[in-house]
């Protein structure tokens, strides 16, 4: 199961019947193109499907983008403790950076982060109180950099909202905005490396395995936000 099967989920996405959800067909494969390491467990490179290389190049590429700033004096702040948020948290915590910092509304999502070693920040605290949070871990000099990791605009309102966006602001920190796809392939090594050292701390997200019969029920767990990730095993 994957985040962005809930926009067709909840009806952000309109589709017909018959509609495919998930990855694209892969045709015919005709070569192989990595081959795992056998220290990583086969639940964890579930994960190298989508989520983990897209948490991990968020980070990698928005650190690209703070140039001059060492790791070890930034604040990152992920917006949103879902499955990708998660991964980026882990990504973005093996940097040590000065300041970690995660935003989220729902608690248990919020104790995860928590564990992996952000500051959690609670969304129904309101905007006003996050961003005297921000400013206060921070001692008045903001983030440096912010991760969407929902998918959705009210969460990227929050993004901005947490970074100064007055004209002076924006000029005075070189301000950026970075949107497209992951490109999966040119990291893929990298993130399965980052992976297999981190992949204990992340094994809640393979733990809850159903049936493919009960698809329904899952994606109702998903949507609720009870369960960070499902993986349907047919024939289970």
């Amino acid at each position: 199961m994957r985040h962005r099967e809930l926009h067709v989920y909840r009806g952000h996405q309109a589709s017909q019947t018959g509609f495919i959800m998930g990855q694209e067909f892969a045709g015919t494969v005709v070569e192989a193109a990595i081959v795992a390491p056998a220290t990583i467990a086969d639940e964890a490179l579930v994960l190298m499907a989508d989520i983990f290389p897209t948490g991990y190049y968020a980070v990698k590429s928005g650190m690209e983008m703070l140039t001059g700033m060492a790791v070890r004096d930034s604040t990152i702040v992920v917006v949103g403790s879902g499955p990708v948020g998660l991964c980026a948290i882990v990504a973005a915590a093996n940097l040590r950076p000065q300041r970690l910092l995660a935003i989220d509304s729902v608690k248990d999502r919020l104790g995860r982060a928590e564990k992996l070693g952000a500051k959690p920040l609670n969304l129904l605290d309101g905007m006003a109180n996050l961003q005297a949070q921000v400013e206060a871990v921070t001692e008045g000099r903001d983030a440096d950099l912010v991760i969407e990791a929902v998918g959705l605009s009210p969460a990227l309102r929050t993004a901005f909202e947490i970074i100064p966006w007055s004209a002076k602001e924006a000029y005075d920190k070189n301000v950026r905005l970075q949107m497209g796809r992951c490109p999966v392939r040119s990291i893929f090594s990298e993130a399965l490396e980052l992976l297999e050292k981190k992949q204990k701390s992340l094994g809640f997200l393979t733990s809850n395995r159903m049936p493919l019969s009960e698809a329904e029920a899952g994606y109702k767990l998903f949507d609720g936000a009870r369960v960070s990730k499902v993986i349907f095993k047919p024939g289970l």
